[in-house]
């Protein structure tokens, strides 16, 4: 550890807390980190340089509030219809382009763009109906309908929770690689516990890190590579 560091316990930046240097995370990265509390209660690791500039203002806390006040300052599409597509709710918002969870007559959910259910070009379902014919490929007209079985992990997956817990996690890092510095480019909030089998800890940001696609690979249970083993 180097022995010129600007010691920033105890001062604040933002809703950030200073509390003591977080030096397994210092080693590793072979830059500076600081284990902070957050006014919201969490305690989270930023790199001393992201505190001094104020790129990072919370453990995340504030993009995601910022994200929930801003959701509503739209046309609100809730409750209404499109063709065979009835409009549960708001699904989530990408640099201001909203995409909403719907549910199509044939029984399925899907996230469809607000141009593709307003636009002349419009989705009129979820994609059940046969191009040019009108006739239902998919649910429960289909022929090897088997009563809308889904995934529970992949439904939570496209919740809202965790998708706000996702930019939670990217809001915090910065969008840098954890591991290997990256900046940008496919990232990945990453379950440090496992999802599968830590349920009460899967929107902890605590239990979330950025990783880039390769660095991710490499985890010891990335998709499952953790249980396999246990089951070899």
């Amino acid at each position: 550890m180097r022995s010129n560091i600007i010691d920033l316990a105890g001062k604040r930046f933002s809703r950030l807390i200073v509390i003591e240097i977080d030096s397994k995370r210092s080693e590793k990265t072979k830059r500076t980190h600081w284990m902070c509390q957050c006014d919201c209660g969490n305690i989270t690791t930023v790199r001393g340089d992201f505190l001094r500039t104020e790129n990072t203002k919370s453990c995340g806390c504030l993009q995601s509030e910022t994200w929930v006040e801003n959701q509503f300052k739209f046309n609100d599409l809730t409750g209404k219809r499109f063709d065979m597509l009835f409009v549960i709710e708001l699904s989530f918002n990408k640099n201001s382009i909203y995409f909403w969870k719907c549910k199509c007559d044939c029984g399925n959910i899907s996230i469809v763009k607000s141009s593709y259910l307003k636009s002349e070009y419009k989705s009129k379902s979820c994609g059940c109906l046969c191009k040019g014919k009108g006739m239902p490929t998919k649910g429960v007209l289909h022929w090897n309908w088997k009563g809308g079985i889904s995934s529970e992990n992949r439904n939570i997956r496209n919740s809202l929770d965790y998708r706000l817990w996702r930019i939670s996690i990217f809001e915090r890092d910065n969008y840098i690689c954890q591991e290997c510095g990256s900046i940008g480019g496919k990232l990945s909030a990453h379950h440090i516990k496992s999802f599968a089998n830590f349920p009460e800890e899967r929107f902890d940001i605590n239990n979330g890190v950025t990783l880039c696609d390769i660095c991710h690979e490499k985890t010891e249970n990335y998709r499952g590579k953790a249980n396999r083993k246990l089951l070899a």
